[in-house]
């Protein structure tokens, strides 16, 4: 059975590892870096790493094709040289490559008690995933996180790279960033369609499953409803694609590299979707998947304090259960210091 629970402050510097800390406190980087040394730091100190185990059987691993090759004119959304400051990740010993990755995806629904049912199967998607790497696999730090990219204006934005590329780059770590987004799909078609046009996250829901269009008008989020496409296949996404990365293997994006825990990132909607993945989805992956979730922690940054909708429908909110995680709109550094008191009382 899967065993997962917060650990206190040994217990948690053992599961990440004393690197962490050390390079935290130590290591001279930008303001971003500050932040994310501050928030590894505190989570170290406060014990509150979610760490369960984690045993591999059933969920499915995706197909993935890639490097997808670049050149002049085509080359990834997001890459680090396009930034207004660019940036040169051979000269942080880095690589950078985008992949495809295609599966097969489920859309859920809340069932009476609050928990996700599958409510159609069978999608055949296929989106990218952003790489950066260390060049040479001996200095790797053995932790991947995995980020899914922040789609709040319409188009993938890097979070944890974004901000913190010299300190993960100092630590050794691989940063998987994820399009988990239909509207950001859309976006990348537009910025290059001739590299982009194989992505899709198609519904497999009938017409009459789909989305009530006045509704959506009445909530004015019509414009991110692509009837055709679902923003519910991302719990299957994150599932898949964090047992791709930890599987490992030939033809794996991190073939030959030696990883030890995959750990999921989210700031502000992004995160909101992490959260709602470790409450509703995480918990019940041996319900769901026949295994345990392949996610060994989470390290979620601002957002709200509502649970996503499984399906991208308005409607129902699953009530929430004892003992899981909310968000809230205080600074980091708040929300850290009110953590340890949520966490004994069970909100």
């Amino acid at each position: 059975m899967q065993s997962c629970k917060i650990l206190k402050t040994g217990a948690a510097a053992a599961m990440v590892d004393a690197a962490v800390f050390r390079t935290a406190t130590s290591a001279k980087a930008g303001q971003g870096d500050r932040t994310m040394r501050r928030l590894l730091s505190s989570l170290l100190v406060m014990g509150l790493l979610l760490a369960c185990n984690t045993v591999f059987s059933q969920i499915v691993v995706p197909q993935v094709r890639g490097p997808i090759a670049s050149n002049p004119t085509s080359a990834p959304w997001n890459a680090s040289i396009d930034r207004i400051v660019p940036l040169e990740v051979g000269a942080l010993g880095y690589v950078e490559e985008e992949f495809f990755v295609t599966g097969r995806a489920s859309v859920y629904d809340w069932d009476a008690d609050g928990r996700p049912a599958v409510k159609a199967s069978g999608a055949s998607y296929t989106t990218r995933i952003l790489v950066r790497r260390p060049q040479d696999p001996r200095t790797f730090s053995g932790t991947v996180w995995i980020n899914p990219s922040n789609p709040t204006l319409g188009a993938d934005m890097d979070g944890l790279w974004g901000c913190c590329s010299a300190f993960l780059s100092t630590r050794h770590d691989i940063i998987v960033n994820v399009t988990f987004k239909p509207t950001t799909v859309r976006a990348l078609k537009a910025i290059h369609r001739d590299r982009y046009e194989a992505l899709t996250l198609p519904s497999p829901l009938a017409a009459a499953q789909r989305c009530d269009l006045a509704s959506l008008a009445k909530l004015d989020v019509s414009m991110d409803y692509l009837p055709d496409q679902e923003d519910g296949l991302a719990w299957d996404l994150f599932t898949q694609i964090a047992k791709l990365v930890k599987a490992g293997g030939a033809g794996a994006p991190l073939s030959g590299y030696r990883i030890s825990r995959v750990y999921g990132y989210g700031y502000s909607q992004d995160a909101n979707y992490l959260r709602t993945y470790l409450n509703s989805f995480h918990g019940n992956a041996r319900k769901l998947y026949g295994e345990a979730s392949p996610f060994d922690g989470f390290l979620l940054v601002g957002g709200t304090r509502t649970s996503i909708r499984p399906d991208q429908c308005p409607g129902r909110w699953r009530a929430r259960h004892h003992g899981e995680h909310r968000g809230g709109c205080q600074s980091p550094t708040a929300r850290l210091a009110q953590w340890p008191q949520r966490m004994e009382a069970g909100q």
